[in-house]
């Protein structure tokens, strides 16, 4: 038996949750897949997953095993990635987690661009509003936006992005524009009700001169991209993060508002396991990030 084939094999099979899902990315057929698994069983004398005819689901050994397997796929691809041809060419599958948001409107568009100039890497790139713990999940690089909510993971801040004043061109000639701070509370808004914002008041900022507002609120959402669809269609004025209506503000679908003011920033840092060291790919993506990031003028 090839024990690394197996071992990758196990790996993609607990990733994708699907045996022909994995036959048909590695181009094999399904029995030779389940049957790979089953001699790695074997080798190890334990069961690894647990199957069904609709879903596959780890079991508890599984689930250590996991952890254990994807470090070992590393250190082999961290060597072969040290020496002679492979050395300069960058290759391999590389696991990114984001906030949903931030996820679809900066990084995926970034990402495909990335893996267009890298043809041999792969990627996956998951989204969830949630925590997750990168060393289960096999995360090589992670995006929060707002601080680290895990002390065991090696951060560093990007940047920092402001909250920014917009509303449709449509609202704002429906209402005027608002030409001091007092007035925005007078408008309908649209208001974000996650966990990152303070939600009854806005603090906005000009320098060192600060005013807490009350928005009218109507409507509310613990989506970004709910909140932009809701502004672009006139709804009313919102506060949000620069890189969500940026491009929205290029189009000339949103107008910013008083734009001396803004509500403060929010901090966006990448992440990764405090346990090991970004493989090559990941430290290519991340200095494609990080200079993409900066070359938007999403930071102050």
């Amino acid at each position: 038996m090839d024990v690394i084939a197996a071992y990758r094999i196990f790996v993609r099979l607990a990733e994708r949750g699907s045996f022909s899902a994995v036959a048909r990315e590695l181009q094999q057929s399904q029995p030779t897949v389940s049957r790979r698994l089953a001699e790695l069983e074997d080798y190890l004398g334990s069961k690894l997953i647990n199957r069904t005819t609709r879903s596959l689901s780890l079991t508890d050994e599984g689930q250590e095993f996991l952890v254990k397997a994807r470090e070992v796929l590393r250190l082999i691809e961290d060597a072969e990635q040290s020496v002679g041809a492979r050395a300069e060419a960058l290759s391999g599958r590389l696991r990114i987690f984001a906030p949903v948001s931030l996820g679809r409107v900066v990084l995926a568009p970034l990402l495909c661009r990335f893996l267009e100039q890298h043809p041999d890497i792969e990627a996956d790139l998951l989204l969830s509003d949630k925590p997750v713990d990168l060393v289960e999940t096999g995360i090589d690089v992670a995006l929060s936006v707002g601080f680290p909510r895990r002390r065991s993971d090696r951060a560093r801040k990007l940047g920092d992005v402001p909250l920014v004043l917009c509303g449709s061109p449509d609202f704002i000639r429906k209402h005027g524009t608002p030409r001091r701070i007092g007035q925005i509370s007078d408008l309908p808004a649209v208001v974000f009700i996650g966990p990152d914002m303070v939600h009854d008041s806005w603090r906005l900022e000009r320098g060192a001169e600060i005013r807490e507002i009350v928005p009218d609120a109507r409507l509310r959402s613990d989506s970004s991209e709910a909140m932009l669809a809701a502004l672009i269609e006139g709804a009313g004025v919102g506060l949000v993060p620069l890189w969500l209506v940026q491009d929205a503000i290029s189009r000339g679908q949103l107008w910013r508002l008083l734009p001396r003011w803004t509500g403060g920033v929010l901090p966006i840092h990448l992440a990764y396991p405090e346990s090991r060291t970004p493989n090559a790919r990941a430290r290519a993506f991340i200095d494609t990030l990080t200079q993409s990031l900066k070359g938007d003028k999403l930071f102050v």
